[in-house]
């Protein structure tokens, strides 16, 4: 037997059993599942995307503002309604009036909160222009029904205000306002501005929603690492006047 054959230390030098050991090593390291990083867990790179924007336009903020003039002078015309019941003369056709008046303001306030879907799904009061019609109607019909005027010019001074001309002059403030509201909506129908803010209704909540569901997937892979995921306050409140 030859001396190489009989000692068989060249199979397990240190040196070699080392570099064996560390490539062993190197391959297990290797042979691990990588986890993402967690800035890529929660949809900061590139291949998640960012969530899109929950902002509101500002033609869409314009017609929600407008939305809410509408509420607003129509909860003013209604209380118009009950001041001139208690400080201004009526008969029994001018108390009709008042509460026909007073119920069309309850329904307009309604109509625009969108609460009632048998007022969404009227064709007088859906379209903006009938419905521009209709509030002008009844903002017309405000003003006659509380006429009040002053017989001379010196009564258009602050000191001849009694209680009775106060309490019309806020009556057909109110009025005039509800019948400018509803040429504004007869207007913004003629011009197709009810599309516009459908279009524009339907793309923020489109958005609302893509947002939702990017970071409901985010919160899915960060609580499959058993990483904490991260709040960013996103609002779940409903469509109304969206």
């Amino acid at each position: 037997m030859s001396e190489s054959a009989a000692d068989p230390s060249w199979a397990t030098s240190p040196d070699q059993s080392s570099t064996y050991r560390r490539n062993a090593s190197q391959e297990d390291e290797e042979s691990k599942p990588v986890l993402g990083d967690q800035s890529s867990i929660h949809g900061g790179t590139s291949s998640v995307g960012n969530p899109p924007s929950n902002a509101r336009t500002w033609p869409h903020k314009f017609f929600r503002l407008f939305k809410l003039l509408n509420i607003a002078f129509a909860f003013f015309l209604l209380v118009a309604q009950a001041v001139s019941v208690v400080y201004l003369p009526f008969d029994f056709v001018e108390l009709l009036l008042k509460l026909f008046v007073a119920s069309f303001c309850v329904m307009f306030i309604m109509n625009e909160l969108e609460t009632s879907k048998i007022l969404r799904d009227s064709p007088l009061l859906w379209n903006w222009v009938p419905r521009g019609y209709f509030y002008a109607f009844v903002g017309v019909v405000s003003v006659e029904e509380n006429n009040l005027k002053p017989r001379n010019a010196s009564e258009y001074s602050f000191a001849a205000l009694t209680s009775s001309y106060s309490s019309a002059m806020f009556i057909e403030v109110a009025s005039w306002m509800m019948f400018v509201l509803g040429v504004l909506y007869i207007i913004f129908g003629l011009l197709f501005g009810q599309r516009y803010h459908n279009k524009l209704r339907e793309d923020y909540n489109n958005r609302v929603t893509e947002r939702r569901r990017m970071l409901g997937e985010s919160g899915l892979r960060s609580n499959s690492f058993n990483i904490p995921i991260q709040h960013y306050g996103e609002s779940k409140q409903g469509g109304v006047m969206s």
